[in-house]
């Protein structure tokens, strides 16, 4: 959902699912048009969280040798509606966008 500048209003609303994501992306990026989320190879042990054996942090395992997937959805505001895509990223944990543009010239 985005909102207004203004009263805070609900602009535009857009539902989006992410596959095979077991967490909640942690950050995202955006641009004038999209959306940007990367989703880790991670799991949560909540049995062992749930029951006081380990705190949050030591209850995530991730797979490093998975691929990062960075989903790009269409801001719902935006004129420049698109099919969602993704985008592996090699093996990594990276939860943080440091920014977030699009190049006028190429539309990437």
């Amino acid at each position: 959902t985005e909102w207004s500048d203004v009263d805070f209003a609900p602009v535009a609303t857009s539902t989006f699912q992410l596959p095979n994501c077991e967490l909640a992306p942690h950050d995202m990026a955006l641009t004038e048009n999209c959306i940007l989320l990367k989703v880790n190879a991670l799991q949560m042990n909540q049995g062992e969280f749930l029951m006081g054996m380990t705190g949050p942090a030591g209850a995530l395992k991730m797979d490093g040798r998975a691929d990062v997937t960075l989903h790009v959805f269409p801001r719902p505001t935006s004129p420049n509606q698109f099919e969602p895509y993704t985008v592996p990223v090699p093996p990594c944990f990276s939860i943080h966008f440091s920014h977030g543009y699009e190049d006028p010239i190429t539309g990437h």
